[in-house]
């Protein structure tokens, strides 16, 4: 991701699997997305690596919760 600034923030673990669950659906088909038509294939490989990396870390937290 890049120079990101940490942050904290709180939800809950329902919301967090919802938001878990749209990062999924987009990293198995971004196409299916308007997003796909402004993008080129190298920025939407991109952005679903970036969407990879940051499903890994909320089912991570999800299972610390």
């Amino acid at each position: 991701l890049g120079d990101v600034y940490k942050r904290q923030i709180s939800t809950s673990k329902d919301d967090a699997m919802l938001l878990l669950s749209g990062l999924n659906k987009f990293i198995n088909a971004p196409q299916e997305y308007e997003l796909a038509d402004f993008m080129d294939e190298s920025e939407l490989e991109e952005l679903v690596g970036d969407c990879k990396e940051i499903s890994g870390i909320l089912t991570n937290c999800i299972s610390q919760m």
